[in-house]
């Protein structure tokens, strides 16, 4: 038994979430953390439709497009607009999307700190303040 109380179901993962993929994971991740489940809320919202952008990257399928486009001869055509290119832009939306991942994840590790049956070092209180984090603020560079 993990001190978090996972190992039953992450030993199987693979069989355990046949059906529910990430959404499974994460949906259970949060029950034991005891975060509700609420996929029409952001930050939670937000992070559902990156995996859809993930999938859609990893799974893809060609698109085909049909029509016409008209432009001068001395214009190059528009490039087609994709589905999966509206699934990242405009970039203005990076901001937000990079706050409700991290929202997300601190508040699955802020609710599943105080369930941890040992002190874990590495356990902060921010999801993505880790080791890489510590052991970066004592790199030094020097010329060579």
């Amino acid at each position: 038994m993990s001190v978090f109380g996972l190992r039953p179901i992450w030993a199987n993962e693979r069989d355990y979430f046949r059906t529910t993929g990430f959404r499974g994971k994460l949906r259970e991740v949060m029950e034991r953390a005891g975060l509700a489940w609420e996929p029409g809320k952001r930050p939670l919202q937000t992070v559902l439709i990156l995996e859809k952008l993930r999938n859609a990257i990893a799974h893809g399928r060609p698109e085909r497009l049909s029509g016409k486009i008209l432009h001068t001869d001395d214009t190059d055509p528009p490039y087609p607009a994709f589905s999966l290119r509206s699934m990242f832009t405009p970039k203005s939306k990076m901001p937000r999307v990079v706050h409700d991942v991290e929202q997300l994840a601190n508040g699955i590790q802020g609710a599943a700190r105080p369930k941890l049956k040992v002190r874990d070092v590495w356990f902060r209180k921010e999801a993505f303040h880790g080791p890489l984090s510590y052991s970066s603020r004592h790199t030094t560079l020097t010329k060579s």
